[in-house]
């Protein structure tokens, strides 16, 4: 190959110089820095706002970022086959950072679940520290501070659920939140009170252990749908849970 083509540059994690071909093909410094490359220019960590709401809404429910002793982090979400129409619509909405190399995939043979994962880079670790500061996840006041409506609807699609009351009919909103503590589920009713005027309750899960949050009051769970239906809406798969509710009315 034309020696012409090679490239000098150093890797701005572990600071070593480097030298490779220039090539179209991205490639990485080395897997523990994971800094992906492309005609010799490392790749930027940015996300515009919609990706960062996605990542955001996703890690307080089904994704993990958890700190890498090794390396660099990387997200991860993972949705069962049904929701598969639901995992490739927040691959579109993050797609355009480039740090998703691919689409989802199956996670194993069986292929009963699906996989989104970004490429590893130091720019994950901000957000690792915000989730994870004590090495499991957590949620304070700092992380709820970002949620927009956008990271509120991908919050409840992962975690969320919608019920009828058996008698009244009245819709009831559950965002099942029991992998956090009784305080941490305090933090989290204050803030949906403090920012969106949401009363929730929380309560134990029957028959599980841990507590989930429950809108009880049909103005409550109405004004909930509302507020996320303009992104529930766009997914088919997700759709049950606006199911029957209109804007202001059953």
């Amino acid at each position: 190959m034309n020696e012409s083509l090679k490239i000098t540059w150093n890797c701005p994690v572990c600071g070593k110089e480097r030298t490779d071909y220039v090539s179209k093909k991205p490639k990485t410094c080395s897997p523990r820095c994971g800094i992906v490359l492309a005609h010799g220019d490392r790749l930027e960590f940015h996300l515009n706002r919609e990706a960062e709401q996605v990542v955001i809404g996703s890690l307080m429910g089904d994704a993990s970022i958890p700190q890498n002793n090794h390396g660099n982090p990387r997200f991860s979400v993972s949705h069962r086959i049904g929701d598969l129409e639901y995992l490739q619509w927040k691959y579109r909405l993050v797609n355009g950072s480039g740090l998703f190399p691919s689409p989802p995939a199956p996670k194993s043979f069986r292929m009963e679940s699906y996989r989104l994962i970004s490429s590893r880079h130091p720019g994950w670790r901000s957000y690792s520290n915000l989730f994870y500061p004590l090495g499991t996840k957590m949620v304070s006041e700092g992380v709820l501070g970002m949620i927009s409506d956008l990271g509120l609807a991908v919050w409840y699609m992962d975690d969320g659920s919608l019920s009828f009351h058996c008698y009244s009919g009245n819709p009831r909103v559950k965002l099942y939140t029991q992998g956090y503590t009784v305080s941490e589920n305090e933090i989290m009713r204050a803030w949906l009170f403090k920012e969106y005027n949401f009363r929730f309750h929380l309560k134990k899960v029957k028959g599980g252990c841990g507590y989930h949050l429950s809108l009880t009051r049909k103005y409550d769970s109405i004004n909930f749908l509302d507020t996320v239906r303009p992104y529930v809406s766009q997914v088919g798969c997700m759709r049950r849970k606006l199911e029957a509710v209109k804007s202001g009315q059953l």
